[in-house]
C-alpha cells in the first residue's frame, strides 16, 4: 500500500526546469494554468528581476538552452505540481525507491526505535535519510560480493571494505541537510512543538523523533529536492565505490609490480576519500593504503599528461637540468590510474632549501612554457629538497583572452592586462593575493602561498549551539588548513622572499635550457610530442565560484522546488559575455551542480574541440589548439620575455612582504662621502634615464599607453597590476612625471608618453563613472584632478582643465563615506587638490566642494581629537601624526581652507591638530610618535614601550611634519612652529637618508623637505644642505640603481613608491623654481 504522503504532489517539485521543459510536448502547452497566476507572477518576476537577466535578450538566450520560448517558460512557472504530475505519466523511479525505502523501515521497528543513543550534534539529522542510506548501503553489500564472486583473489576484505568506502559519506550528507533540519527544528521550538526540559534535551529528543519514519517523512516532503539530491549522492557513492574496487582487482597485480616490486602490500586496509572535489558523476581522488604501509593514490582520469611530465623530466635532466629533477611512479590505465603517494619531509639543512627554490624556480619556467594553470598550493608537496607536483590535468592551456586570438584590440589597458594573464602569475605557482570585498585582507592560494593563518575569502555556514534546540547557522570565518607545500627546516618555517635569488636564478636557468633545446623539443620525436593525444582539463571558472554555488544550492529555500536552485544556478549567466559558446558551457554546468559535483571540461592536448563531463561535445571551440600555442610560446622565448618574466617573478614575491608604507628598508651606506653639490644637468641626465626605461617598458596601443606595476592595498599588501587610477602607483603619477620631464628638457618622446597616459586616464574615468573611489589626492579623484590640472596647465590644454572641473562632481556624493579624512584617501588631500583648481580655473565647484571637505573634516577630528584632559576621542583608535594619513596635512588643509574661504572654524580646529600632535613629540629622539599600530592611545602623555615607535619618512615621522610646519607658516609662524622645523631637518638630516631613493617613504621624499626649507626660510646653510644631499642621492643611485620603495627592491613604475617619482623628485631637486612640490601638493608654476 502506498503511503498517502508519498503520494503527495509535493514530491513532484523536485523536477528541474530541463525535465519539465524535456516534457513539454506531452501535453498542451497552450492551456492557461489560472491557479497558479499568483505563484507564477511572483516567479517570473523574481527570475526576471535576477541579473543578468534583467536584459530580455540574455533571459531568451538562456531559455533557448531548454528549447523554451517566452511564453513557454511562463505556462512552465504557471503549472500546477497536480498537473505536473499528470503530463510526466509514470511515476520517476527516485520516488518508487524512496518510498519503498521508508516502507521497509516502517516495517524494521527494532532498528529505530529500540536503539538508545545521545545525539549532540548535527549528524544526529542523518536519521532523517536513514532508509536512504540503509538502501544503498545494501546495493553496495551486494556489488562487493559479485565481486568476490568474479575474482578468486581480492585485494581487500570484503566484510569491511564497504565501510572503507562509505566512511567519507556521512559528512558530505550532514553537509547537504543540516540547514533545512535547524530551520525545521526552530519552527518546532517557536511553535512550542518540543518536549524536553532544557536546551539540550529538546535537542536530543528531536533527533530521536527522526528515527522514526512517518516522522521523517513528515519533514522531507517538504524538501522534495533535498530528497533527491540525498540519493544522487547515495547513488554516486555506490556506484564509484564498486568502480573503483573492480579497478583495484583488476590493477592489482600492476600495481605490485610497480610500487611494491619486494614486497606483497597485502589487502587494502584503509582509505582516504575525502581529499578533493568530486567530478564527472562523483568520481574523486583516493588514497589506499594497504596492510604493508604502502600507500598509493588513485585518480579516476587519464594520467596520460601526468607520465609524458616525468618522461620531460628525465629528458631535462639528461640534457642538464641543475639541480635535477625527481620523478615520480604512474601507472596510467587510460581511464584511471594510480601515482606514487608523496609526504611532505622536511629539509634538513639550508642548501637543501635553497635547491628546494631552484628547483621552484625551474618548474615555473616548464609551467610556463607548458602554459599550466592551477598550480596552487594544494598541487604541490614539499617532499625535502625536492618540490612535486601533484595534479598534472591542466597542461597545455587552450583557453585565450580575446585580443590573443583573432582579436584586434589595440586598447593598451587591454594589452597589459593580456600580458599579465598570459605571464608566469597564469601558472598560480607565484604569490597572488586575492580579496573577496574591500574589507578582507585577502589571500593567497598560490603554490608559493597557503600559509597557515589566512582567512579563508568567503565566509562559511556553520551551526552554532550544536547540540541544543537554539542552534543556528552563522556565516563564520574560517582559517585555512596548513598545507604542504613550502619546505621547512629542521621543521621550521622558513620565509619564502628570503630564497627570491634561488627562485630567479632557478627560473632564468631552466629558461634558457628550453631555448637552448628548441629545436629539440619542437621536432616530430622530441619528448613534446608525446603529450599530443593526452586528455586535459579546460578550467573555464575557479573551482571556489562553483563550490560557492553548490554550497549555496544546499540552502533551505532552494530545496523545496527544483526551479528555485535551477534559478540560484542560473547566476550562472553573470559575466557571461567573457565566455565563448556559454549555452553549451552553462548546459554543462547546470548538470555537473545538478549531479553535485564541481563543473569538469576536457580536450585532447592537439584538438581544438571541448567536452562536457557527460561527453557532449562543441567542435571547434577553440581557436588553436593547446599544443599549437605551447608550440608557438616555445618559439617566442628570447632574451626580451626572459627579462619581462624575471620581473614578474621579482615582483609578486613582494606579496609575500608585508610592511607599512612609511617602512623604508634596509639603510644601504654610501661607498664615499659627497660633500659638494651636482650640476642641474647631471640630475636632469638622471632623470631621464628613468623616463627612457618607462618608455621602453610601456605597454602601448593605437592612442593610449599603460604600464604594468605593483600597487598598494589597504595600505599593507602588494599586489600586481595594470596601473590603476591614482596618483600614489597609478597612471595619473607617471603622466605627470613624463609631463614635465618632457617640458623640462625640451625632448618631444617623453610629452608624446605623456599625452599617450593621459588618453588612458580618460578611458579609465569614463568606464569608473561610478566608481565608488576614495576623494583623497594620492588614492581617490582629487589626485585625477590634481593631476589633470597640472599637465592641462603645462599644455595650455583646457580640454583638460575642463575634465578636472568635471570630475569634482564626482568628489560631494563620496565625502560621507570617507574614513580616512587625511591627504592621501580623505578630505585633507580633496581639499589641497581643490584648492589649487579653485586658484587656476574659472570654476565655481572647487571652493564649495572644499568646504564640504572641510566640514566633513571638521566633524571628524571634532570625534577624534583628545578632550582637555589629554584623552583620545572615545570608540576610536587614535589619531596619527604625520603628512600622510595624520594630523599634520589635515591642519595644513584647514589651514589653507580657512585662508581660503574666510571661515575661522577651519584654522581653530587646525591648531587643535598641531597642539594634538605636540603631545606626540618626544624630545630625547626628536621626533614624533607613530601610532599605527596602536589601538588605542588612552593618555598622550604615558606611553607604554610598544608604542614607542617613530619613522622618519614624507608618509610618516620628522620629514614630513617639518614639510607640513614650512607650508604651515604663512598662516602660523610662531617660535613653536620654527624650533619643530629645525628639529625635523636635525632628525631628518640623522635617520632620513641612505634607504630606498623613493618619494612616499625614500630619500627623495625626505630631500622635499629640505629644497622646501631652502625656499621658505631663505637659508643659505640649509640651500647648501640640500644640494649637497641631491648630489648623495644621484651617487647612490648611480651607484646602487634607482632603489624603489618596494619591500624587495623591484622596480615599479608608479608614482610614490617607483620610478616616476623618483625621476620627479631628481627633475625637482634640478629645478625647483621650474618643477612644483607633488609632495605638498602645490599647484602649477607659471610655464615659461
Amino acid at each position: 500500500m502506498k503511503s498517502a504522503r508519498f503520494n503527495s504532489t509535493r514530491w513532484y517539485a523536485a523536477t528541474s526546469l530541463k525535465e519539465r521543459s524535456a516534457n513539454l510536448n506531452r501535453s498542451d502547452t497552450g492551456q492557461h494554468y489560472c491557479n497558479g497566476d499568483q505563484e507564477v507572477s511572483f516567479h517570473e518576476q523574481k527570475w526576471k528581476e535576477q541579473a543578468p537577466f534583467e536584459q530580455s535578450a540574455v533571459l531568451e538566450r538562456r531559455l533557448a538552452v531548454d528549447n523554451l520560448s517566452s511564453s513557454e517558460f511562463s505556462q512552465l512557472l504557471a503549472e500546477p505540481l497536480v498537473q505536473l504530475q499528470e503530463r510526466l505519466g509514470s511515476e520517476p523511479e527516485w520516488l518508487t525507491r524512496v518510498r519503498e525505502s521508508f516502507r521497509t523501515a516502517e516495517q524494521s521497528d527494532s532498528d529505530w526505535t529500540e536503539q538508545e543513543v545521545v545525539f549532540d550534534d548535527v549528524s544526529g539529522f542523518l536519521y532523517a535519510i536513514k532508509p536512504l542510506m540503509k538502501e544503498s548501503f545494501s546495493r553496495l553489500v551486494e556489488g562487493i560480493e559479485q565481486l568476490a564472486e568474479s575474482y578468486e583473489h581480492l585485494p581487500f576484505d570484503p566484510e569491511t571494505v564497504g565501510e572503507l568506502l562509505w566512511n567519507y559519506l556521512p559528512n558530505r550528507l550532514t553537509n547537504m541537510l543540516f540547514r533545512s533540519f535547524i530551520l525545521e527544528l526552530n519552527a518546532k521550538r517557536l511553535q512550542g512543538e518540543l518536549a524536553g526540559e532544557t536546551p539540550q534535551e529538546r535537542f536530543r529528543l528531536f533527533v530521536q523523533q527522526l528515527q522514526d519514519p512517518v516522522f521523517a517523512e513528515s519533514l522531507l516532503v517538504d524538501y522534495p529536492v533535498l530528497v533527491r539530491q540525498v540519493l544522487e549522492k547515495l547513488d554516486q557513492a555506490v556506484d564509484t565505490g564498486l568502480e573503483f574496487l573492480e579497478q583495484l582487482c583488476r590493477d592489482y597485480t600492476e600495481l605490485c609490480e610497480k610500487f611494491s616490486p619486494d614486497e606483497n602490500p597485502g589487502l587494502l586496509r584503509d582509505l582516504s576519500d575525502d581529499v578533493g572535489d568530486s567530478h564527472q558523476g562523483g568520481r574523486f581522488v583516493r588514497i589506499a593504503e594497504f596492510e604493508s604501509g604502502l600507500r598509493i593514490v588513485y585518480k579516476p582520469r587519464s594520467l596520460a599528461t601526468d607520465v609524458h611530465l616525468q618522461q620531460f623530466l628525465l629528458w631535462l635532466n639528461e640534457h642538464g637540468a641543475s639541480p635535477r629533477f625527481q620523478t615520480t611512479n604512474v601507472l596510467d590505465l587510460d581511464d584511471h590510474g594510480w601515482v606514487e603517494f608523496v609526504e611532505q619531509r622536511a629539509c634538513q639543512d639550508r642548501g637543501a632549501v635553497s635547491r628546494f627554490y631552484e628547483r621552484i624556480g625551474g618548474y615555473l619556467a616548464i609551467l610556463y612554457v607548458l602554459r599550466a594553470t592551477d598550480f596552487h598550493h594544494e598541487n604541490i608537496i614539499a617532499h625535502g629538497e625536492h618540490p612535486v607536483l601533484i595534479d598534472l590535468e591542466s597542461l597545455f592551456n587552450p583557453l585565450e583572452l580575446p585580443s590573443n586570438c583573432g582579436g584586434n584590440s589595440t586598447d593598451a589597458t587591454s594589452l597589459a592586462d593580456g600580458l599579465l594573464n598570459d605571464s608566469v602569475l597564469r601558472v598560480g605557482l607565484l604569490p597572488a593575493r586575492y580579496w573577496s570585498n574591500a574589507e578582507s585582507h585577502g589571500i593567497d592560494f598560490s603554490g608559493l602561498g597557503g600559509t597557515a593563518g589566512q582567512v579563508a575569502p568567503d565566509k562559511v555556514h556553520l551551526p552554532v549551539d550544536a547540540g541544543t534546540d537554539n542552534i543556528k547557522v552563522v556565516p563564520t570565518s574560517v582559517e585555512m588548513r596548513v598545507s604542504k607545500n613550502l619546505p621547512s627546516l629542521k621543521g621550521e618555517s622558513i620565509s619564502v622572499p628570503e630564497f627570491r635569488e634561488e627562485i630567479v636564478s632557478g627560473f632564468r636557468n631552466t629558461y634558457r635550457l628550453l631555448q637552448q633545446q628548441r629545436d629539440s623539443l619542437l621536432s616530430e620525436d622530441g619528448p613534446l610530442a608525446e603529450f599530443a593525444e593526452d586528455t586535459i582539463r579546460v578550467i573555464l571558472r575557479s573551482t571556489r565560484t562553483y563550490g560557492h554555488l553548490l554550497s549555496g544550492s544546499h540552502h533551505p529555500d532552494l530545496l523545496r522546488d527544483g526551479l528555485d536552485r535551477d534559478r540560484f544556478f542560473d547566476q550562472l549567466w553573470i559575466g557571461h559575455e567573457g565566455l565563448r559558446g556559454m549555452d553549451f558551457i552553462f548546459s554543462a554546468e547546470r548538470d555537473d551542480l545538478w549531479r553535485e559535483d564541481i563543473p569538469y571540461f576536457k580536450t585532447r592536448v592537439d584538438s581544438h574541440d571541448m567536452w562536457s563531463a557527460s561527453g557532449e561535445r562543441s567542435a571547434g571551440y577553440f581557436e588553436r589548439s593547446g599544443y599549437e600555442l605551447v608550440r608557438d610560446q616555445l618559439a617566442a622565448l628570447d632574451e626580451v620575455d626572459l627579462e619581462r618574466q624575471t620581473w614578474f617573478v621579482e615582483a609578486s614575491l613582494n606579496v609575500l612582504a608585508h610592511s607599512h608604507t612609511g617602512q623604508k628598508g634596509d639603510h644601504v651606506a654610501p661607498t664615499r662621502a659627497v660633500e659638494s653639490a651636482c650640476s642641474p644637468e647631471e640630475l636632469i641626465e638622471a632623470s631621464e634615464r628613468i623616463g627612457q626605461r618607462l618608455c621602453a617598458t610601456a605597454l602601448r596601443g593605437d592612442d593610449d599607453a599603460s604600464w604594468i606595476g605593483l600597487e598598494l592595498a589597504n595600505d599593507k599588501e602588494w599586489a600586481l597590476s595594470t596601473l590603476s587610477l591614482d596618483l600614489y602607483d597609478g597612471m595619473p603619477g607617471v603622466a605627470l612625471y613624463l609631463g614635465y620631464l618632457g617640458h623640462l628638457t625640451g625632448k618631444e618622446r617623453y610629452t608624446e608618453f605623456a599625452r599617450l597616459a593621459v588618453s588612458t586616464i580618460k578611458k579609465q574615468c569614463r568606464e569608473l563613472a561610478t566608481d565608488e573611489r576614495s576623494i583623497g589626492a594620492f588614492d581617490g579623484w582629487s589626485g585625477v584632478i590634481y593631476t589633470l590640472t597640472h599637465l592641462g596647465t603645462l599644455w595650455q590644454d583646457p580640454s583638460l582643465l575642463e575634465l578636472a572641473v568635471e570630475l569634482i562632481d564626482r568628489i560631494p556624493p563620496l565625502i560621507q563615506h570617507d574614513d580616512a579624512s587625511d591627504i592621501i584617501s580623505g578630505a585633507a588631500g580633496a581639499i589641497l587638490s581643490l584648492l589649487g583648481v579653485h586658484r587656476l580655473a574659472a570654476t565655481s565647484k572647487a571652493l564649495p566642494t572644499a568646504v564640504s571637505c572641510g566640514d566633513h573634516l571638521l566633524e571628524v577630528l571634532e570625534a577624534r581629537l583628545p578632550g582637555s584632559d589629554g584623552r583620545s576621542g572615545r570608540g576610536s583608535k587614535p589619531l596619527l601624526s604625520g603628512f600622510s594619513h595624520g594630523a599634520a596635512g589635515m591642519a595644513l588643509a584647514l589651514f589653507e581652507l580657512a585662508e581660503a574661504g574666510g571661515d575661522r572654524r577651519y584654522s581653530q580646529m587646525a591648531l587643535r591638530a598641531v597642539e594634538y600632535e605636540r603631545q606626540l613629540f618626544r624630545s630625547e629622539v626628536g621626533n614624533w610618535l607613530d601610532l599605527r599600530d596602536c589601538a588605542q592611545v588612552n593618555d598622550l602623555r604615558a606611553t607604554d614601550g610598544e608604542q614607542n615607535q617613530f619613522e622618519c619618512t614624507w608618509c610618516h615621522g620628522a620629514a614630513g611634519i617639518g614639510l607640513a610646519r614650512l607650508l604651515t607658516l604663512p598662516h602660523l609662524d610662531e617660535p613653536a612652529v620654527r624650533h619643530e622645523i629645525d628639529v625635523a631637518l636635525a632628525t631628518t638630516i640623522h635617520d632620513g637618508f641612505h634607504y630606498n631613493h623613493s618619494l612616499c617613504h625614500g630619500d627623495l621624499g625626505n630631500l622635499e623637505t629640505f629644497l622646501l626649507a631652502a625656499e621658505v626660510l631663505d637659508d643659505s646653510s640649509v640651500k647648501t644642505q640640500s644640494a649637497t644631499l641631491a648630489a648623495s642621492i644621484l651617487e647612490s643611485i648611480r651607484e646602487h640603481g634607482p632603489r624603489c620603495g618596494i619591500p624587495l627592491d623591484v622596480e615599479t613604475p608608479g608614482f610614490m613608491t617607483g620610478m616616476a617619482g623618483i625621476g620627479y623628485g631628481l627633475l625637482r631637486s634640478a629645478a625647483p623654481d621650474r618643477i612644483p612640490s607633488v609632495l605638498a601638493l602645490q599647484p602649477p608654476r607659471e610655464t615659461r
